[in-house]
């Protein structure tokens, strides 16, 4: 359900609220992003205005309670007042503001080609402007969970360089302890968690792809919550790039949270009326610890991510030659092997690494995914055959990051 009355908006599934309002001053601030709540809360929510601490500053002179620096915000800018971490970087101040808003059946499709969530959901997209850009924030809600993206766009007549455009950024009220998953090669997910202070605490992979290095998903929990009770936020991004996301603690005691793509030697030249579309970010939360988070997450993920020929499929039961074999094979030997595992009920037979190549140990070949002929003389689909001929499914490992494009793969 998403309701839309005098500048505020609710978005609220079975799972959440998010609770937005326009100020005065088009600024659009997150009043709430937590349990389910009704739009008739939004002045209970709203923060108390005022002119910060210290060397905080104002935003319009005319009115001394216009401190950005003191406000929950659901999208923020640079030089106007607002010291924390800004979600947008274009080589100037940026200062969008409120120009209008719509609601969508479904998800809005994504022209950039990104993958995203899909089959149902409510959309709401807000458009917001500065002098010489447009920017339109997309919030659509599941029964579980919401997605956050936005699409930039050139409005001027002068190229613009983005250095920096997060998925989405919002302010929390309190103290939260952020775990991320991180690990190396047969390594992976290893758990690590640590309090959000004042000193941002930042999960990234600059590798080219999400890595085992530091999954993009991350959890931000209440002190204290445990795995069935307490107050856990999810996070994760739809995309396998080069991520980035962040915490941290203001002084006024709201958690800044953002996440997107790492913005490290990150450029993106646009020229006029030329978008950038952001990956999408999605977002859970429950206050039945972190068991009630992840069965929301795993509920969003099955009805929305998982292709519709997976969803709530039974996975075959698979045998992987690796372990057997290593790279020391060849066809006789792998037909072999596909015959015990048909026997010992497998469903699925994956042929790993050392196929290709001359990829006889692991200091040689990869990324040139030409089959090897002596070890597989009728070619991957003549191997590929005799395996479904008994009866087994066939799949291949490679490593995309590695694919040479003049393979024949």
């Amino acid at each position: 359900m998403i309701q839309c009355e005098n500048g505020l908006f609710l978005l609220k599934n079975e799972a959440l609220s998010c609770l937005l309002r326009v100020n005065k001053h088009g600024i659009l601030e997150q009043l709430h992003f937590g349990a389910p709540v009704s739009i008739q809360d939004g002045e209970a929510f709203a923060c108390r205005p005022g002119i910060g601490w210290g060397a905080s500053v104002v935003l319009d002179d005319s009115d001394s309670e216009s401190c950005l620096d003191v406000l929950p915000l659901a999208w923020s800018g640079s030089g106007r007042g607002d010291y924390r971490e800004t979600p947008v970087e274009v080589g100037k101040a940026t200062d969008f503001r409120y120009v209008s808003h719509s609601v969508h059946e479904g998800t809005m499709p994504m022209n950039s080609g990104l993958p995203q969530a899909t089959d149902g959901g409510e959309t709401l997209a807000i458009v917001m402007e500065q002098t010489g850009l447009r920017l339109t924030l997309y919030f659509t809600l599941f029964e579980t969970a919401m997605t956050r993206r936005c699409v930039l766009e050139n409005t001027g007549g002068k190229m613009v360089e983005v250095h920096k455009l997060m998925s989405f950024v919002m302010d929390l009220p309190g103290s939260f302890e952020m775990t991320t998953f991180d690990g190396t090669w047969i390594a992976e997910m290893r758990k690590h968690t640590l309090p959000v202070l004042d000193s941002r605490v930042v999960n990234e992979s600059v590798t080219g792809f999400s890595s085992n290095r530091h999954n993009p998903g991350f959890l931000l929990s209440r002190i204290g919550a445990t795995e069935e009770s307490g107050e856990v936020y999810g996070f994760n991004l739809v995309y396998s790039g080069n991520h980035y996301a962040s915490a941290q603690r203001s002084q006024q005691g709201l958690t800044r949270v953002m996440q997107g793509i790492s913005p490290d030697h990150f450029c993106v030249a646009l020229s006029a009326g030329e978008c950038f579309e952001t990956p999408e970010a999605v977002m859970s939360f429950s206050a039945e610890g972190f068991g009630g988070l992840s069965e929301r997450m795993h509920r969003f993920v099955n009805e929305h991510i998982v292709p519709k020929q997976w969803r709530y499929k039974p996975r075959p039961v698979l045998y992987n030659d690796w372990e057997g074999c290593m790279f020391d094979f060849n066809q006789r030997r792998l037909l072999d092997l596909a015959d015990r595992a048909k026997d010992l009920g497998c469903e699925l037979f994956v042929l790993d690494d050392g196929w290709f190549g001359k990829r006889n140990d692991d200091k040689a070949g990869l990324g040139d995914y030409t089959v090897n002929r002596k070890k597989l003389p009728d070619g991957m689909e003549g191997l590929a055959k005799k395996i479904r001929a008994k009866g087994l499914e066939f799949g291949l490992w490679f490593e995309p990051e590695s694919v040479n494009t003049d393979s024949d793969l």
